[in-house]
């Protein structure tokens, strides 16, 4: 098995960072796997001190076969700091893991993701591979320790240059997007909130890497890969630091006890509807709802 490098991105979040890299230490394939860290420069005055101590952690840490830290001497922001890292890595590297600095990976995580790398490496239908699931029902006949949807995560994930560097990033058919609802629709197979959130994105109302992604693998009719027991958690939910996330969760998930040493996985791109189903009901505008009904009166879970 390759051991693909480990590339966290980070900013002011000391915490999480540390509690981060804990996580991938305790991983069995730390020790072989190069760990690249890429620090975003602070946007105002009010964060210089953050990122000043974030920065001092970096050069402390150690247990990886290596350790790089690329420092960003601007604010490039939550969007285009990842985004110019994965265009900066995909030249660097034929294949990589991208984490981000409050996910919590588990002792499997590198494992999953170096074995689903390998596998559908020579699979153009594959753009991705997730760490995280949300999926809390695998149906008992389901013999696979993995499945595929149209969306990814980007919650602990794995990826292939050769995929990347097709992504277009500045979305340049955005009016035929913005003025087709046909277009929006078929976007919204996997989550009535897609298409929302990349106008929303063209329109500078947010800041979001990933939906521009999302955009690429519907338009190129790609899937990405899912383990069928998250490998991951975000922690950054309940925040006031964060970014796209607070304090109702709706993507609770269920973690696997096993110790698997090889994988299982499809020959083949297929969609389980059971799995499907579930994937797809997560992000439907009654769950969606529900989260804003939980905002609003500030519950976390």
């Amino acid at each position: 098995m390759n051991h693909s490098p480990i590339v966290v991105f980070c900013y002011r979040r000391l915490d999480t960072l540390q509690n981060c890299i804990a996580a991938l230490l305790v991983c069995n394939e730390s020790a072989e796997s190069d760990l690249i860290i890429i620090s975003d420069a602070p946007a105002t005055e009010a964060v210089v001190e953050s990122v000043t101590h974030v920065r001092a952690y970096l050069k402390q840490i150690v247990g990886f076969k290596s350790v790089e830290i690329i420092e960003r001497t601007n604010n490039l922001g939550v969007d285009y700091n990842i985004i110019q890292g994965l265009r900066e890595l995909s030249e660097r590297f034929e294949k990589f893991i991208i984490v981000e600095d409050d996910i919590i990976v588990k002792k499997n995580f590198l494992q999953f993701i170096n074995q689903s790398l390998d596998f559908y490496e020579n699979n153009p239908q594959v753009f991705c591979v997730s760490g995280f699931s949300f999926i809390k029902f695998i149906p008992k006949k389901y013999q696979y320790h993995g499945y595929f949807t149209g969306r990814s995560n980007p919650w602990g994930w794995g990826v292939w240059s050769n995929r990347i560097k097709n992504i277009d990033w500045e979305i340049k058919d955005k009016e035929q997007f913005l003025q087709s609802n046909k277009i929006k629709r078929a976007f919204n197979y996997w989550g009535s909130d897609m298409s929302s959130m990349l106008q929303n994105t063209l329109q500078k109302k947010i800041r979001a890497w990933d939906i521009r992604m999302d955009y690429h693998i519907f338009k190129e009719n790609l899937y990405a890969f899912y383990p069928t027991y998250s490998c991951t958690e975000n922690v950054g939910f309940g925040r006031e630091d964060a970014s796209n996330t607070f304090g109702y969760n709706r993507y609770k998930t269920n973690f696997s006890s096993l110790d698997i040493l090889k994988y299982h996985f499809p020959e083949t791109v297929f969609l389980e509807k059971k799995i499907v189903s579930q994937f797809k009901f997560k992000n439907t505008v009654l769950l969606r709802g529900i989260t804003k009904a939980m905002k609003l009166i500030n519950y976390n879970n």
